[in-house]
């Protein structure tokens, strides 16, 4: 069974080995290694929200009330992504790290 670890690495190795005796007595072996490359598929999607906070109750936009903004970010490929980082124009909001 294919393990999110191999899908990671990109690859599945085994080895076959069989083992028989001959006419004779005398064991006889074989062994033989297969790797088998998984295919990777990186992907991240980000949707961002904002809500406007009228901390005055007069709903009108004043200097000095805020905007609330949520990411929702998503590995929506088939590797484990790290070192997840949601950058803004005002700077990091947060990041994650597997």
């Amino acid at each position: 069974m294919v393990t999110q670890a191999d899908v990671d690495a990109g690859q599945i190795g085994n080895l076959g080995t069989v083992e028989g005796t001959d006419p004779n007595g005398d064991p006889q072996t074989d062994s033989d290694p297969k790797t088998v490359d998984v295919p990777q598929f990186p992907a991240i999607d980000m949707v961002k929200s904002g809500v406007f906070n009228d901390e005055d109750g007069d709903t009108f936009g004043d200097e000095g009330e805020t905007i609330t903004y949520g990411f929702d970010v998503t590995d929506n490929g088939n590797v484990t992504l790290s070192n997840i980082v949601v950058i803004t124009q005002h700077g990091t909001a947060n990041s994650w790290s597997n």
